[in-house]
């Protein structure tokens, strides 16, 4: 009799992880992922940048809708993916899809007054002697 019975539960335990199995593969086709490629972008004061986040959807995914979000809209404001750079500082924008808000991702954003250039010199060292002059080249 015990054997029965341990042959009824194993039988119902694989029905269930089958069933597990083939719900993960359903969910598979109305799964949606939303990811942005950079960590963090800087903007000026003033100016503006569209963000375009990756979009991957299952295949019985239809047209759907983002929904974006600042978390301080003093630094940075967004609507419809554009951020505006408001003030200097450092905020969050999330984007979202419509009625699941689960699926996400954010992205950092710095506002700054200037851009400082980086200097990249293509000489690495140089030897100056009295009265001689040296022209430095550099990419912006």
């Amino acid at each position: 009799m015990l054997k029965l019975k341990e042959k009824i539960l194993l039988t119902f335990s694989l029905v269930l992880v089958l069933l597990g199995l083939a719900s993960c593969t359903a969910n598979s086709a109305t799964a949606v992922k939303i990811r942005f490629e950079e960590d963090k972008v800087y903007l000026l004061k003033g100016e503006t940048l569209e963000l375009k986040p990756t979009i991957k959807k299952g295949s019985e995914v239809g047209e759907i809708t983002l929904v974006w979000s600042s978390d301080d809209e003093t630094i940075a404001s967004v609507a419809d993916g554009v951020v505006k750079g408001e003030k200097a500082g450092e905020t969050q924008i999330k984007v979202c899809l419509e009625g699941r808000s689960v699926v996400y991702d954010k992205i950092t954003v710095e506002v700054v007054e200037t851009y400082l250039p980086t200097l990249v010199f293509t000489t690495e060292t140089a030897e100056i002697k009295d009265n001689e002059e040296l022209q430095l080249t550099y990419e912006l």
